[in-house]
């Protein structure tokens, strides 16, 4: 299953108040702030509202900067004493949440491209609506109850011109509607085979359009994990000899390992400045939607979720990866920084600045879970599962299961005309790499049924 988000940089916002708030002061002339005013600042909707859905979408609330620049609007106002100060609920900016769909059914490729257009035809009409950014404008439906724009031209009335004369505000104007654009923030929700976590990873590594610490960082833990399954303690373990012969369960206990690895290296680096102002979910490339013990308990081969990690090599991992791995402890990303990160560990940080948490309550438990298959009580009532797979694919894959995860670093921002591109690559992708295992010519007909090109009865055959 695959289900996309897709962030529009529109602010969006409720319905006019019924009576004006008396901190707004009237303007030079005397006149009051028109409600348009209240409305824009005052007006953000919570974070994830929905206010609308059709067929192809639900449209929700989220946060970008507009949030910030529409504070640095009310703030400039404040200075100038015709505001109070700066409050909750700021305006948050639209987001386009699809159906999630099956990419492996017969013809789902014609449904993303469905979604794609259905998008593309909300958000022209909605930019259109917003024109020259001068006015509130009503979100088209399914919105109910949501507007969107900058009523500039109720601020020219309001302050006797454009911005009062005021420097200060009109930048403050100007970066607003300046952020105003078609360009799209993507992020996809796809289930993965376990087996296939360790490829899913190295495009992350090699595939982005930007290397940074994020990146960098990623090869790093991946060079660390293939140390660790080098070391003579784990190579030559019982255990780990006989799983090698059944290749499929290796590569998915592989993926299990890769996906610690990525979640250690992504926790030392969320404890810097690296992604200050950012979700901690973002210090990951692919966020685990489902309790990390999950994987190991409901999607990995039949063979390994009934095969339990002996005690002794459990010990070695985690004494491994916790002591013996400088880049998995935040210290290390701080020296190589050079002065560019800067220590954001909760017992470190500066007084003026935010701290950052870790990605786990511990590691040893956090690795102790996802290779032994335990789920905190607390987690047992996640909302998401595991993805069951077409007949044939499970059967290909010696009964894996997908795991939800939710891609976080799609580097393309694309406008809401060219999200087909995106969407169709993230698609293939996950076909891809779910299908790994099936048979050249069985592969290949399912994938041609999926672009709708020929008709496939899912036997079981592989």
């Amino acid at each position: 299953m695959i289900g996309f988000e897709v962030e529009l940089s529109v602010p969006t916002f409720g319905p006019a108040p019924a009576s004006a708030d008396p901190g707004f002061k009237a303007g030079p002339s005397g006149r009051s702030a028109p409600l348009e005013i209240e409305q824009f600042l005052l007006g953000g909707l919570p974070y994830d509202t929905t206010i609308g859905s059709c067929a192809a979408f639900t449209l929700k609330t989220d946060r970008d900067d507009l949030q910030a620049r529409g504070l640095s609007i009310f703030a400039a106002l404040h200075r100038l004493g015709y505001a109070p100060e700066p409050r909750d609920p700021p305006i948050s900016n639209l987001e386009y949440v699809t159906v999630a769909r099956d990419e492996l059914a017969p013809g789902s490729t014609a449904l993303f491209k469905q979604d794609c257009a259905a998008i593309a035809a909300h958000a022209a009409q909605l930019m259109t609506a917003i024109g020259a950014k001068r006015d509130v404008v009503a979100v088209p439906g399914p919105a109910s109850e949501a507007y969107s724009g900058i009523p500039v031209a109720a601020f020219e009335c309001w302050l006797d011109g454009l911005c009062g004369g005021s420097p200060d505000l009109t930048r403050a104007i100007d970066d607003f509607k300046n952020a105003i654009t078609d360009e799209c923030y993507i992020q996809a929700t796809a289930g993965v085979i376990p087996s296939a976590l360790a490829d899913l990873l190295r495009s992350a590594m090699l595939h982005g359009r930007r290397i940074g610490f994020n990146r960098s960082g990623l090869m790093y833990a991946r060079r660390m994990v293939d140390l660790m399954t080098d070391h003579k303690r784990f190579s030559a373990h019982p255990f780990v000899i006989r799983l090698k012969q059944e290749r499929i369960s290796w590569e998915a206990y592989m993926g299990l390992l890769h996906i610690i690895g990525a979640y250690m290296v992504g926790s030392a680096l969320n404890q810097t400045s690296l992604y200050e102002g950012s979700a901690d979910k973002n210090a990951v490339p692919f966020l685990v939607k489902v309790p990390i013990g999950r994987i190991k308990a409901d999607a990995v081969t039949s063979r390994l979720v009934l095969s339990e990690t002996p005690e002794d090599l459990l010990d070695f991992v985690i004494h491994y990866l916790t002591t013996l791995v400088p880049g998995f402890r935040t210290e290390y990303w701080l020296t190589r920084g050079r002065g560019m990160l800067e220590d954001r560990r909760p017992d470190q940080t500066p007084p003026a600045a935010k701290s950052r948490k870790p990605l786990f309550a511990g590691a040893e438990t956090f690795i102790r879970n996802a290779l032994t298959g335990e789920i905190p009580a607390d987690s047992l009532s996640d909302i998401l599962a595991c993805d069951d797979l077409p007949h044939s694919v499970r059967t290909a894959s010696e009964g894996q299961r997908a795991v939800p995860l939710e891609y976080r670093w799609v580097d393309d921002k694309p406008s809401t005309t060219d999200l087909e591109e995106t969407f169709l690559r993230i698609v293939k992708q996950v076909r891809l790499l779910n299908t790994k295992h099936m048979q050249p010519s069985s592969r290949a007909r399912l994938l041609e049924a999926a672009d709708g090109h020929e008709d496939f009865t899912d036997t079981g055959k592989t």
